[in-house]
């Protein structure tokens, strides 16, 4: 038995030192897709960032890092549910969708037919209010560009809706029992969603945790905007403030979900942004949480040896999402 315990002590030490390690080689016939990470505690009490990775067969590949401040509760929900309500989300949209968006994904022009098109577009009229989408309906290009166009507006409108209404529902669960003396329920997160479809990278983040990438042979390292405290981000009439780079002199970020307690509610926007982007033959994405980019910059960051991220060498919790993606020779 004392064997035992000092086993598990030594163990939770490592963690808590090293951090935790995962590599994972996803199955493609297209893609060689390898999918590493590591969480470390840092120098703080206990672990507020939470992050998943789910894969579907065979081209699509979901990633989200969710830092949490004032607590877990926030990040532990979001994680869980935004993931759960993503996967049926993409499940309706692909049966709804008609397989010539799935060959666009896959640059796989040869299996669109003018009957495919015109068949997904009238599907499209019927399933979606948007002048954006009608623009890109009606416009002159070239039907297989006008193709990535529908798929970019239809997985951007996904993931916006998915986490406006995960968000929604966080603040019809924590309000009540913040009303009602539950203390923990007045925390909060940062949200950083990676979806991979096929030869289209979509990226949208509240916050500051970050996504750098690199494609194909560009060496330009390119990266999102964190969204640091700002008077632009502070929501009207609700009379909050920026001070010392803080919200209402508290909150180090711009935007974040929940933070629904006394001092902070109301206070900021949870507007997402996002980009997306192409890729012919490779790709790099690394998804990092704020304590990440606070230690390092970016060229060591894509260079860095995630096994041997330690965590007394962070301030913060940190958590890294590595994604390498290279299209296999025909």
């Amino acid at each position: 038995m004392k064997l035992l315990l000092v086993t598990i002590v030594v163990f939770y030490i490592l963690y808590l030192y090293m951090g935790k390690h995962q590599i994972s080689k996803i199955k493609n016939d297209i893609f060689d897709i390898n999918v590493e990470s590591v969480q470390v505690q840092g120098k703080r009490e206990y672990q507020e960032d939470q992050f998943f990775i789910h894969h579907i067969p065979k081209h699509i590949v979901l990633t989200g890092i969710f830092d949490g401040h004032g607590g877990d509760k926030c990040s532990k929900w979001l994680n869980e549910n935004f993931k759960k309500d993503m996967i049926i989300g993409m499940e309706k949209l692909h049966k709804t969708t008609h397989k010539c968006l799935i060959n666009t994904m896959l640059a796989d022009q040869s299996k669109i037919t003018p009957g495919n098109i015109s068949n997904l577009l009238k599907m499209l009229k019927k399933e979606y209010v948007s002048v954006e989408l009608n623009k890109i309906i009606l416009s002159s290009e070239d039907e297989y560009i006008k193709l990535k166009k529908i798929n970019d507006f239809l997985y951007e409108y996904l993931m916006k809706k998915t986490l406006f209404d995960s968000s929604k529902q966080w603040d019809k669960l924590s309000i009540p029992r913040i009303d009602t003396g539950e203390s923990s329920y007045r925390a909060g997160c940062t949200a950083l969603i990676v979806l991979m479809v096929g030869h289209t990278i979509h990226i949208m983040w509240v916050g500051d945790s970050r996504a750098i990438f690199i494609r194909d042979h560009e060496p330009t390292i390119n990266s999102t905007k964190d969204h640091k405290p700002h008077q632009d981000d502070i929501v009207g009439g609700s009379n909050a403030f920026v001070s010392n780079n803080r919200v209402n002199g508290i909150l180090g970020v711009g935007r974040a979900i929940g933070d629904n307690g006394r001092r902070l509610r109301g206070a900021l926007k949870r507007t997402p942004d996002y980009i997306s982007y192409w890729f012919d033959d490779k790709t790099t994405i690394i998804l990092g949480s704020d304590g990440l980019y606070d230690e390092n910059n970016h060229p060591d960051i894509l260079n860095m040896d995630l096994k041997k991220i330690k965590s007394e060498e962070y301030a913060d919790n940190t958590t890294v999402v590595k994604i390498n993606i290279v299209k296999k020779s025909q």
